[in-house]
């Protein structure tokens, strides 16, 4: 019998509130994203999308906006209210890696002029200039486990989160403390509310 791979996971902390996105991905090309509310360690599963969760993808300072870049056939960026993939905004043509994302600020940048956000629906002020991934806070940079399976860094409250085969922990006096386990969701349909298609 041949086991299931684990699934792998990225992690995208809001540096303004106690907010944090995950993706899982897998099985095959398959994408879910979770809500993460990290003051109380709450784990809210959301929408699966058929397409891969690239590493550009952004969280909102607030954490109520999320930008995924979903590769396909082709890439698909998304705006949307975690954990939903339900679009606000949608573009599906091909944007760089990191062509569009949100700034410390909270405003979204994009990295083409041609590719902007739909101003008349977008209620966060937009700019055309590329934000350097090394002026992310260093603990809020983003977790990734999907090359090794095991990843560690830092949430908002400064503890030291550990991601290994599909598992979200946290380490304390040198234990982990397993959080959530994500490899048992399949995929699903799963309707997003009605709060989640309004900006």
């Amino acid at each position: 019998m041949t086991l299931a791979a684990p699934a792998r996971l990225k992690v995208l902390f809001a540096p303004e509130a106690p907010i944090a996105v995950i993706y899982r991905l897998g099985p095959a090309k398959k994408t879910q994203v979770w809500l993460w509310n990290t003051e109380v360690d709450e784990f809210t599963p959301g929408q699966w999308i058929d397409g891969r969760a690239q590493e550009s993808s952004t969280l909102s300072p607030d954490g109520r906006y999320v930008i995924t870049h979903v590769m396909r056939n082709n890439q698909v960026t998304v705006l949307s209210h975690p954990p939903f993939f339900a679009a606000l905004a949608l573009t599906e043509k091909a944007i760089c890696l990191g062509g569009v994302h949100f700034t410390s600020d909270g405003s979204i940048n994009s990295f083409f002029d041609e590719y902007p956000a739909p101003k008349d629906q977008c209620p966060i002020l937009i700019h055309y200039w590329l934000e350097q991934v090394e002026d992310r806070p260093v603990d809020n940079q983003p977790l990734d486990s999907r090359n090794k399976h095991e990843a560690t860094g830092f949430d908002q409250r400064g503890r030291t989160i550990t991601l290994h085969e599909g598992c979200v922990g946290v380490v304390e006096h040198g234990e982990t403390r397993w959080l959530i386990d994500l490899n048992p969701y399949r995929p699903e349909d799963v309707a997003a509310p009605d709060w989640a298609l309004r900006w």
